[in-house]
This record gives structure tokens, C-alpha cells and sequence, in this order.
């Protein structure tokens, strides 16, 4: 049994718990043995899962995880070629050619091997249907009826386990918005609805487009992140509301204050979309971590001994004055004046 510290990822905020959650949930599909608890310090949590895997091992099955879910989306001749042909205008150039080309190997989505690397994994893997069926998750109940039911064969039973999560995690086809519109409601995690052209699933096949397995290493395991400019991100740290008030600066003007993304970490984070399901109820919809009584507030666990992780998900479903452990969190789920919803920083209860 190997111990895996994912030391890039800390518990003190809703999108560490998520990535926490679907490096997990990943190592679980894997490894039926699988078990997870917090190494806490005074500063900080990470999470720490015992598996029969490897770390390497970990992160391609994450990545392809990540491609599978989407029907691996990435055209990698394509990719390979157009890389070969920059690099190639490169080397015609002189010597400003050559600080180009420096400069452009520096980049680690340029590295040709990683990709023909990444080519040779995903080919020696099963293809699989997309669980994506638009841009964002609303849709009618109808469509999202039917979406979920092309998951599930004539037996019954879902033709991927992970297909039949990710459907109870978006939404419910027996809750609506509201009785004029037959739209179903979203979780109360989506946080890219098509406000500010922010859209869940669109923006999450872009993300599998700018990071690698040498990346999520980087970001998961080394704490040592590669961000990147402007990439359209999922909306789950605090640090995505970007509020004027009291700066010199427009925080979302992104000439004078560019958005950096963790691209890797943030794909991760969706994985774990699918250990939170959405329930209907009271004529509403629940989410996992949302606890009825205090439905704007997303409450999340801090454990010290390794549990598997359907006991985690047992814990979220728990009143935190009776959960057996360290710590909990909570963040509430803030929506300004634009509808958006947001994550304030978090704060231990």
C-alpha cells in the first residue's frame, strides 16, 4: 500500500476539498481499497490517500479521467502538428528566432513528447460517451431526461458508474426553477451558468486543453503550480470574486489585474463534482454540503484516521456538532448584483 500526500492541495478552501475529493474519487474507481485522511498542521491541511497505486500512477489516471468524461475531446495529431510547424518557423528565424524558441520551450504545453506521450496513453484506453450534452447544465427536464437515460442500458444498470454520478450531481429531473419553466434546477456548485459568457461545461473542455500529466504532478503533488493567464476558471476558490471596492485597480479588468488559473487543479475539482449529489426535497433541490438548515453555506469535513469514501460522504450528510471530527469549514455562497454566484473565503466553524 503506497501513502500519496497531495501537498499542492489544502483543505481550508471549497476548491482544495473539491480536488481532494475527485484525486479521491479517481483512486477509488481503481482501487476499491482506497482511503483517505488530512496530514493537519498548524497552518495548513492536505490530503494524504492510501492506495495500491502509485503517484505516477494517480496522476494519469486523474488526467485520463478528465478526458474520458468529456469523450476525449483532444485532437492530438493535430496538436503534435501544430507545435512542429511553430517550432519549425522558429528555427528559420535568426537569432531573435533562437530567443524565441527559448522562450517558447519554457512553456510546458509546448513540449511535443508529452503530447505524442499523452497520445499513446488515451489510444491504449476504451472510448467513452461524453456526460456533456450543452454548454451549461440547464436544460429542459425533458433533455436532461433523456441525456441521463442514454447512459443506461436496457438492464438497467449505468453503462459507466461514473456517468450515473456526474447525472445525480448536476440536477434533478424532478425539480424545475420555478412552475412557469421547465428548466431543471443546476447545483448549487455550478457556478458558470452562462453569466458573463462563464459557462460550466464549455469551460471545463477548455481547461482539458492546457495541462498535462507533468502539470497536475506539478500543481497536486509538488505545490508548485503552473498558472495561467486569463484561462476561464470554474469559479470555486474565494479568490475568483474579484471585487473594485478599496483598490486602486479594477480587479476584473484583465489588462491591469490578469487572471491566473490553476488549470490542473481546477479539472480535478470537477472530478469531485461527482462525490456531491444533488437531492430534490421541500420542493427544492439539495446539494451535498449544503446542509438544509443552512443552504447557502457550504460546509466540508477535516479528518485525522483513514476512512473510505463513501464514509465521506457519509460525514457531509452529518450534523457538524455530531461528525467526529477535527475540523469543518464553511464558506458561504455569495450571488452580487450581476446573479453570479461566488465562494467567500472560508472560515473554520
Amino acid at each position: 500500500m503506497n501513502t500519496i500526500l497531495l501537498k499542492g492541495i489544502d483543505g481550508d478552501s471549497p476548491l482544495g476539498f473539491m480536488a481532494a475529493m475527485g484525486a479521491f474519487r479517481v483512486a477509488t474507481m481503481k482501487d476499491p481499497t482506497a482511503k483517505m485522511r488530512w496530514e493537519i498542521s498548524e497552518t495548513s491541511s492536505h490530503p494524504l490517500i492510501s492506495t495500491t497505486l502509485s503517484a505516477d500512477a494517480l496522476m494519469t489516471v486523474i488526467r485520463l479521467e478528465t478526458l474520458g468524461i468529456a469523450g476525449f475531446p483532444i485532437d492530438y495529431d493535430k496538436q503534435i502538428s501544430s507545435l512542429q510547424k511553430n517550432i519549425e518557423k522558429l528555427k528559420k528565424k535568426k537569432a531573435k528566432g533562437q530567443k524565441e524558441l527559448e522562450e517558447f520551450f519554457l512553456d510546458p504545453l509546448n513540449d511535443i513528447a508529452i503530447w505524442q506521450e499523452e497520445k499513446s496513453l488515451v489510444s491504449g484506453v476504451e472510448k467513452r460517451q461524453s456526460i456533456f450534452y450543452g454548454d451549461v447544465i440547464k436544460t429542459t427536464t425533458e433533455a436532461y431526461r433523456a441525456s441521463a437515460s442514454d447512459a443506461i442500458p436496457d438492464i438497467g444498470m449505468p453503462a459507466s458508474q461514473s456517468i450515473s454520478d456526474f447525472f445525480a450531481a448536476f440536477a434533478s429531473d424532478a425539480i424545475h426553477k420555478d412552475e412557469k419553466n421547465n428548466d431543471v434546477m443546476e447545483t448549487l456548485l455550478s457556478f458558470s451558468n452562462n453569466s458573463s459568457g462563464q459557462c460550466l461545461f464549455k469551460d471545463y473542455k477548455s481547461l482539458l486543453q492546457v495541462f498535462t500529466i507533468p502539470m497536475l504532478t506539478s500543481s497536486l503533488i509538488d505545490a508548485q503550480p503552473i498558472l495561467l493567464e486569463n484561462i476561464t476558471s470554474l469559479n470555486w476558490s474565494p479568490e475568483a470574486l474579484r471585487v473594485h471596492s478599496l483598490r486602486w485597480y479594477d480587479p476584473q479588468d484583465k489588462k491591469s489585474a490578469p487572471t491566473m488559473t490553476d488549470t490542473a487543479m481546477y479539472a480535478t475539482a470537477f472530478l469531485g463534482l461527482a462525490t456531491l449529489p444533488s437531492m430534490p426535497g421541500n420542493k427544492t433541490l439539495y446539494t451535498m454540503g449544503f446542509h438544509s438548515s443552512r443552504k447557502n453555506e457550504f460546509i466540508w469535513p477535516i479528518w485525522e484516521h483513514s476512512i473510505a469514501l463513501p464514509v465521506v460522504q457519509s460525514l457531509l450528510l452529518t450534523p457538524v456538532k455530531n461528525a467526529p471530527c477535527s475540523h469543518w469549514y464553511c464558506c458561504h455562497r455569495y450571488i452580487n448584483d450581476k446573479g453570479r454566484p461566488f465562494f467567500l473565503p472560508a472560515v473554520p466553524l
